[in-house]
């Protein structure tokens, strides 16, 4: 059975249940048992009517759509997405453009490539191909040997045109902030390799190694440290961390779950964020799921990514539409990145305040002092045996 047809009876099956728009409709599991039918079948038929407007995701659960079947005379544009991703509104755009999209949602690298090869077929047409990452450049370069359009987002590519965020500009804005909070002392940390996306790190590292250098920094500039991102790993990370760089006053993390757990890490280890360490991530991903009040970050609104992406691709397909090969000046397009402040960026321990300096270096040389002011204070008071002024 063709996915339009088995989308059609699941739709027919809802209807018959009395189902309004925006209702939550049954999950998978739910409709292939009702319907005798493999949960992989439905799932490509979800996916299907996800993109025809007839359904719509909300985080893992379904709704009832007000979208109808399609009856245009173009074909429906291909998306290929991860979990995360939010598509509603870009099945919204390209219904503005007389189009309908046709979602494909995996985190599998080898089923996006299975689905790449799916529509290569005879019996499936699509309009033009909007993809996330750029690992695909042979399967996608069949395409465009067809003359269909693709748009890679999210990573750059030298042979098919792409929406990216400036990842090194990240990187470079990171320093940046780092540098006006009065750190001088810098190191990059960064999981061992990114398969998928070797490019957009080497940006970052390029980026980040320049803007150290353009400030004189020579020894951050070299400081690039790597870590998987398993508790083990992060734990030995850290035995090597803490003595062998005591100069270190700020981080700059290439993803979001390193920071986090960095910071989770230095807290338990009784240090304070920022006043002993700061820490900025950088990040490509959903950061409305990260707590911005604890973590400083400079990323991409993907949201904003995403509908910039399809936007060039919809032109791309106006312009074979007219019988232009080729749309002028869309080849490659960058995004700016945003700054997002949050609780884990502040001066280093040397900029906390001239009175908490001299606090801490005391009237009688002391090996330790303790961390929180108030009790260097209290120290204070007994050495000199007189009151000390109060903060």
């Amino acid at each position: 059975m063709k996915i339009y047809d088995l989308s059609d009876k699941m739709m027919g099956w809802v209807k018959a249940k009395g189902l309004k728009p925006g209702a939550r409709v049954p999950s998978s599991r739910e409709f292939a048992e009702a319907l005798g039918l493999g949960r992989m079948q439905v799932n490509r038929a979800m996916t299907d009517m996800v993109g025809r407007g007839l359904l719509y995701r909300q985080g893992n659960r379904y709704f009832l759509g007000a979208g109808t079947k399609n009856t245009q005379a173009h074909p429906p544009i291909d998306l290929f997405v991860e979990k995360w991703h939010q598509t509603r509104a870009l099945a919204d755009m390209a219904a503005r453009w007389d189009l309908e999209l046709r979602v494909h949602v995996t985190d599998e690298p080898e089923e996006v490539r299975k689905g790449l090869l799916d529509l290569q077929g005879e019996e499936i047409q699509t309009s033009g191909i909007l993809i996330y990452g750029g690992q695909f450049a042979k399967e996608l370069g069949d395409f465009q040997k067809r003359g269909i359009p693709v748009v890679v987002f999210s990573e750059s590519s030298d042979s098919l045109d792409s929406v990216s965020p400036d990842t090194g500009r990240m990187a470079e804005i990171a320093v940046r902030k780092l540098i006006e909070a009065g750190h001088r002392e810098l190191a990059f940390v960064s999981p061992p390799g990114f398969q998928a996306f070797p490019l957009t790190r080497s940006q970052a590292e390029a980026g980040y190694r320049q803007c150290c250098l353009d400030f004189n920094l020579t020894a951050s500039a070299e400081r690039m440290l790597h870590v998987d991102e398993g508790e083990s790993a992060l734990n030995n990370f850290w035995q090597m961390f803490e003595p062998g760089y005591p100069m270190v006053s700020a981080l700059v993390c290439e993803t979001p779950f390193i920071a986090h757990r960095l910071l989770k890490k230095i807290r338990r280890e009784g240090l304070r964020v920022p006043g002993s360490l700061s820490v900025v991530a950088l990040f490509e991903d959903d950061f409305s799921a990260m707590d911005v009040r604890k973590l400083c970050a400079v990323g991409i609104n993907m949201d904003r990514l995403t509908r910039l992406a399809l936007g060039v691709l919809l032109e791309k397909i106006e312009w074979k539409q007219m019988g232009k090969r080729h749309a002028p000046g869309l080849s490659s397009m960058r995004l700016e990145p945003e700054f997002f402040p949050g609780g884990s960026l502040g001066p280093p321990r040397s900029e906390l305040g001239a009175a908490s300096e001299r606090m801490e270096a005391g009237p009688v040389a002391r090996e330790t002092w303790p961390t929180e002011r108030k009790d260097r204070i209290s120290e204070v008071r007994k050495i000199n045996r007189h009151p000390f002024p109060n903060p």
